[in-house]
């Protein structure tokens, strides 16, 4: 079978031990790559999106592997660079601009941080890991994938 044909029925397994919403923002958008005796590698649209998944989906995965080839098969998720397998965020991605060329990043902000609002004293639990990844991402990496960031909830 194909390497795409397998990560089909892998995510079709799934499917059984996943909410389907799940499946759609975190697996669907991954790309098979390789597949040999032991191991299906599957590249990710960036490392935010390995991370999660890792952390996440491996046992469930796993599991379904083993149901759909018949033996122990790990699922390896890798950061795929190609763009395409995630265009949607590129909405969120500012161009690169030459106006900001001269602006001396030296310099530090003039506004100081509120101590308060500080990850030091951010309080992370089951209802915002998620937020909180997604800021740290931006964090330490600002100008990249997930910024602006934009977080709404109920409370």
């Amino acid at each position: 079978q194909s390497t795409k044909e397998a990560w089909r029925r892998l995510l079709d397994e799934a499917r059984r031990e996943l909410p389907d919403a799940t499946v759609r923002t975190w697996l669907e958008p991954a790309v098979p790559i390789a597949l040999d005796d032991d191991r299906l590698i599957v590249g990710a649209p960036d490392q935010f999106a390995v991370e999660w998944n890792e952390q996440k989906h491996s046992s469930v995965l796993a599991r379904a592997a083993e149901r759909v080839f018949g033996r122990p098969t790990a699922v390896v998720f890798r950061v795929q660079e190609d763009r395409q397998q995630r265009p949607q965020m590129d909405f969120f991605v500012a161009p690169r601009s030459s106006v900001g060329a001269a602006i001396d990043r030296t310099a530090g902000p003039t506004t100081p941080l509120n101590e308060r609002y500080t990850f030091q004293m951010f309080v992370i639990g089951k209802s915002n890991e998620l937020a909180a990844a997604a800021a740290h991402a931006v964090a330490e990496a600002p100008g990249k994938t997930y910024n602006p960031l934009f977080i709404y909830g109920a409370t």
